[in-house]
Parts: C-alpha cells; structure tokens; sequence
C-alpha cells in the first residue's frame, strides 16, 4: 500500500485523467498488488528449488576455476553487448528494476529483455565458452 502512494503522489501531477483521479489510482493498486505476488510467488519458487537439491552436507567442493571462467565470460557478454552486461552486472549488485531502469533511462520491459538475453548468453558461455 506505501508503495502504491508513493507511486501516486509522484505520478499524478503529470497525468491527465481520461476517466478520474481514483479510477486512475485505484489501478496503481491492482498493479503494485499483482506485482506484489508475482514477486512473492517467484521467490517463493526459487527456495522451493533450492531446498529440493539437497541439504549443505551433500554440497560439492566448488570449482576452482570458475570464477575466472565466469569473470572471461562477463568480458565476453560486455564486448558483445555492453547494455547487457550492465544490466545483468546492476541485478547482481542488488538494484531493483526499477532502480537499473532509472540509472540506465530505459523502460521496464527493455531492462527485461536485456537481462533475459544477458542470462541466456551467461549461461551459454559458461556451458560451452563462448557466447555463440
């Protein structure tokens, strides 16, 4: 709900309403509420498959080349595309979307999609060794 009028109180000087003030408020907060869940179920997710792999005890050794593997492979993705690795560098960090959204100036569903493609040539080139 904070966030919803946080929302609102910076949005509405800037609109102009086709139906009404409150219609226009009362779908920010349909939005923040589905975004709420979406994210919740999501997480909610992630730890589900995390606890299905197995306790601490089963974990491997790590590898010890992997984190130069990983650091070539970012420089891989950066020289392709460096939105990208930006985008998929601010994520790792911890910026919210809407944090890397205002940082870079792009929109959501751009963020999305570079994160997306980030991930699949990460993934990509951590597998084989190159982005393809």
């Amino acid at each position: 709900m904070q966030d919803t009028l946080v929302t609102i109180t910076g949005k509405y000087r800037g609109i102009d309403f086709e139906v009404s003030f409150a219609a226009w408020a009362y779908r920010i907060l349909e939005n923040k509420i589905l975004e709420y869940y979406r994210k919740k179920q999501c997480h909610e997710s992630k730890f589900a498959q995390m606890s299905n792999t197995g306790s601490d005890s089963t974990l491997s050794e790590p590898d010890p080349t992997f984190q130069d593997k990983l650091v070539n492979c970012l420089k891989m993705i950066n020289r392709a595309n460096n939105r990208h690795a930006r985008v998929l560098n601010l994520r790792y960090q911890g910026y919210t979307t809407g944090e890397i959204c205002d940082r870079l100036e792009i929109t959501r569903n751009s963020i999305y999609i570079a994160l997306s493609r980030a991930r699949s040539m990460l993934k990509l080139c951590l597998q084989r060794g190159d982005i393809g």
